[in-house]
Formats: structure tokens, C-alpha cells, sequence
């Protein structure tokens, strides 16, 4: 080989140029002229005038040997000069490629692997001088180049850790954008990421923002699963809890109560911005708030949606707020650990679009309380009309309660 990776080297690799003075201006002209190629032929003098003291006459012929010789010699020299023209030729341009080599390597920047690899594959050499090239450049680049991305600058899910297994195989275009960089191999990836650290890098700065998850959806089950299980007590057990400490229980732990949007409003700063909030809406000035509900769809002047646009809001004062007052940690201000968990699980904007969804159970479902408030009412007076001798059970109580149902 006569370029190799030399990390204590100025010009980083040791060449040895090839030869490019090999002789073309081999001697090519020798005769091949009948005329001029001849040789002098003897015979015997009874065939014409001969020499006296030996015998023999001579004549001049075409020497036939000597003008073959001279083609054979004619053809060859040319041939080498021809090939050593070329091998030359081919020479210089090793010897550039090896030059060009490390000016290449000279002016490479971290990143830059398959750019300037690139580079070195365009060279005007032959296949077997490149790709001794190229390896060569690999190993320095490997050396003194590349970069490893460090794992602990990734960004870890909202809840539990990055699963770059599930990461490749839900997002289909990510792995085969890996894929692409290991058929190319571009070792700026795959050696200074590795595929699942690639995976991680994507999601930290792509692939979160994308809205992708980095691993699978656990959260929704927890609040699926969420069961009032009685508790274990230290003391007593469940059974000698007071009717009091049940309710408590329910209550601020278990239970989903009908007035969170009640308790957020009865924060004096959350009331506040409650107030100019409806006051900007009246005016037809632009508010934080206002132009958060055009966004999501929802009305300041309404109290629930009012409420959920505060925890929808990232405003550093309004998040202040939330600290202050522990908001979303149950305290206090009645929000109860499944309440926590299912916002956990859907979000502020997810408990918005429930609450609609549901408005209209909830009006049947106050509408048949009232009517069972009815139905005891009646079923009272009867009671007390029964002790009247003259007096039947006009009503049938049972079909009267359906019918004020449905």
C-alpha cells in the first residue's frame, strides 16, 4: 500500500508516490525498406564473375531476417512506449489522488464523513486506488473526527423512560432513515449514534416536538385501572372507619367531584383573571385568555371552560399560580388523586371536550333525581291516604316513577 493513516504525522498520511519517468521515446523508426535493408549474398563463381583467390561471387539481395527483426523491434518499442505513457499517466494521477487525499483530510470537519468520503470516491483513479483511499480516510476520521453523541443530552418522555425499540417500530420513517445511513455508511451515524441512540436523538429533537411518543402508552391505564379499593388501616381496620372518615376518604382521595371548576374560581388571582377575562370579551379587547379559547375552541364567560383554559395556559404567572396554590396536587383546594390521575392521563383540554360530551348525562341525570324526589313525595301521600277506608291505590306508583323517567 502506498498511502497510510499515520495519527503522528504533519500531513496525517504516509505516501509514497509512484514512479512517473518510465522511457516512452523507445527507438520505433528501424528500416523495413527492401532497398535499404540488404546484405551481401555469395555464390559459386560457375554461376557468374567470381572472385579469383577465393572462389566465390558475390550479389547484393533484400536481407529478409533483418527486416523482420526490425518490425518486431519497430512494434515493440512502440508498444512500450505506448504503456509506459499510460502507466505514467496513471502514476500522476495516484499521485495527485494521494495529494488530494490530504488536503481532503486537512480540510474535514466534524460531520462531514460521507461529504468528504464522497469526495475521495470521485477521485480519477482506478476502483482498487480509491477504496484504499477511502479506507485510510475512515481511520482517520474514526481517530481524530468523529463524534459521539453522549445519551445523557437525550430528552426522557413525559412519563416513564425512552424505548427506542418501540421508537423504531411505530415511527416506520425514522428507521428507514437509519437504514439509509447504514447502507451508505455513513459512520457519523452509525458509529457516532448507533441506532438506538439515533432513535433517541430523533425523538429529543424532532420527534417530541412531532408530537411522537417515546415509549408505550402505560399512563391511560393507570387511570383505566384506577379501582376504590377499601384501604388498610394501621389501627381498626375499614370496618371501624367512621361514616365522617369514609366520606373524607371518597372524597378527597377516591372520589371525582362536580365542583373543581367552583373551587379553581374561588382562587382569588384565578377569580381576577376570571373577571377581566369577561370584561375583555364584553369590550371586544384581545386577552391571554380570549384568544387561548379561540385556540381550543372555548368561552371565557363559561366558568368550566374558563377553568380549563388556566391549566391549559403556560404562561409563567398563571404556572405560579398553579404552585402556589398546589393546584394540581390535591390539596387544599379539594382536587382528588383521581382527578389528578385522569388530567394526568388526558390533560386539561382532554377533561374540557369530556365535560361536554357528558353535559347532557348530566342534565338527565339531575332531571332524574328531581323526578325521584318527586316519585317519594307522591309515594308519601299515599302512604297516609292508604288509612282512609274510602280511599284505593288510585296511583300505581312503580308506573308512574318509569313514566316521569323516561
Amino acid at each position: 500500500m502506498s498511502i497510510t493513516y499515520n495519527p503522528n504525522s504533519n500531513n496525517i498520511f504516509d505516501v509514497t508516490n509512484k514512479k512517473t519517468d518510465y522511457k516512452t521515446d523507445l527507438k520505433t523508426d528501424y528500416s523495413t525498406d527492401p532497398a535499404v535493408v540488404t546484405k551481401q549474398e555469395k555464390y559459386s563463381y560457375k554461376y557468374g564473375p567470381y572472385d579469383m583467390f577465393t572462389g566465390w561471387a558475390y550479389r547484393t539481395v533484400v536481407d529478409e531476417a533483418q527486416i523482420k527483426k526490425n518490425r518486431i523491434m519497430n512494434e515493440g518499442n512502440a508498444k512500450t512506449n505506448e504503456e509506459n505513457t499510460a502507466l505514467n499517466e496513471k502514476n500522476k494521477k495516484i499521485n495527485k489522488a494521494y495529494a488530494d487525499a490530504v488536503t481532503t483530510a486537512k480540510t474535514t470537519q466534524s460531520g462531514e464523513y460521507a461529504v468528504k468520503r464522497n469526495q475521495i470516491r470521485s477521485f480519477d483513479v482506478e476502483d482498487s486506488v480509491k477504496k484504499a483511499i477511502e479506507e485510510q480516510f475512515k481511520s482517520f476520521y474514526r481517530d481524530k473526527k468523529l463524534q459521539v453523541w453522549d445519551s445523557r443530552l437525550g430528552t426522557k418522555p413525559d412519563f416513564g423512560d425512552f424505548d427506542p425499540s418501540y421508537y423504531g417500530t411505530t415511527y416506520q420513517n425514522v428507521k428507514n432513515k437509519y437504514k439509509e445511513y447504514e447502507d451508505d455508511d455513513d459512520i457519523d451515524v452509525t458509529e457516532g449514534y448507533g441506532k438506538e441512540n439515533y432513535y433517541w436523538w430523533h425523538y429529543t429533537n424532532q420527534g417530541k416536538a412531532e408530537g411522537k411518543r417515546g415509549n408505550k402508552a402505560e399512563i391511560l391505564a393507570r387511570a383505566r385501572d384506577y379501582l376504590e379499593e377499601s384501604p388498610e388501616f394501621a389501627e381498626g381496620g375499614w370496618e371501624n372507619q367512621t361514616d365522617t372518615e369514609l366520606a373524607f376518604i371518597r372524597d378527597q382521595q377516591l372520589g371525582i367531584s362536580d365542583n373543581q371548576t367552583e373551587r379553581f374560581l374561588n382562587v382569588p388571582e384565578i377569580a381576577d383573571l376570571w373577571e377581566e377575562a369577561k370584561r375583555a370579551s364584553q369590550e371586544g379587547r384581545s386577552n391571554h385568555f380570549i384568544n387561548l379559547g379561540k385556540q381550543y375552541f372555548l368561552d371565557v364567560n363559561k366558568a368550566d371552560e374558563f377553568a380549563a383554559l388556566f391549566r391549559l395556559s403556560n404562561r409563567p404567572e398563571d404556572k405560579q399560580i398553579s404552585f402556589d396554590y398546589s393546584l394540581e396536587s390535591g390539596n387544599a383546594t379539594g382536587i382528588t388523586e383521581l382527578e389528578d390521575a385522569i388530567t394526568g392521563a388526558i390533560g386539561a383540554q382532554g377533561i374540557t371536550d369530556t365535560k361536554k360530551f357528558a353535559a347532557l348525562n348530566q342534565n338527565i341525570l339531575k332531571d332524574s333525581i328531581n323526578e325521584l324526589k318527586k316519585a317519594k313525595i307522591k309515594e308519601q301521600e299515599l302512604e297516609m291516604l292508604q288509612g282512609f277506608g274510602t280511599f284505593g291505590e288510585i296511583f300505581d306508583i312503580n308506573k308512574t316513577l318509569t313514566d316521569s323517567l323516561l
